[in-house]
């Protein structure tokens, strides 16, 4: 896809007044960086964790990963107004339930640097609809981070 194409299709999810999903980066632990989408009509959270086959498999841990994300969305649905204008079942305040994929469903960094870019880069495939074809691995990373960094200097303003 064309960045506007990407740009329209975010631009029209932001713009959603009943949305489906909302995309949320999240620092992990103080030292990693995953991303989560909030499922809001199926009232869970999936986990994409460039880390996850160093993870122990353990239900629990992938509960607890998220858990101030699993608080605090209802939280935020209340006091945001989605429960009053969605025609959807009203969950009430009732914690969301997590799911990290599995190690092959999501591309694994093998250093122990790379997670903020392959967080990045998932969330463009999540945006683009790509997923679940992530086909991107570690040796793709380098060339995403330059890309970023032109895109970010190219799109940047000057401070006074």
């Amino acid at each position: 896809m064309k960045e506007m194409e990407v740009n329209r299709k975010y631009n029209a999810f932001v713009n959603d007044p009943e949305p489906v999903v909302v995309i949320v980066p999240y620092f992990v632990g103080g030292s990693h960086w995953v991303f989560s989408v909030v499922h809001l009509h199926n009232w869970n959270i999936t986990i994409y964790d460039s880390n996850a086959h160093l993870l122990p498999n353990n239900p629990k841990y992938k509960q607890e990963q998220v858990l101030p994300l699993r608080r605090l969305f209802p939280l935020i649905c209340k006091k945001s107004g989605y429960y009053d204008d969605s025609k959807r079942k009203k969950q009430g305040l009732t914690c969301m339930k997590a799911v990290r994929l599995a190690p092959y469903q999501f591309p694994c960094q093998v250093d122990g640097s790379s997670c903020g870019a392959f967080m990045l880069k998932g969330i463009v495939y999540v945006m683009m609809g790509k997923e679940p074809n992530f086909d991107f691995v570690q040796q793709d990373i380098l060339a995403f981070r330059k890309q970023a960094a032109r895109d970010i200097f190219a799109n940047s303003m000057e401070i006074e």
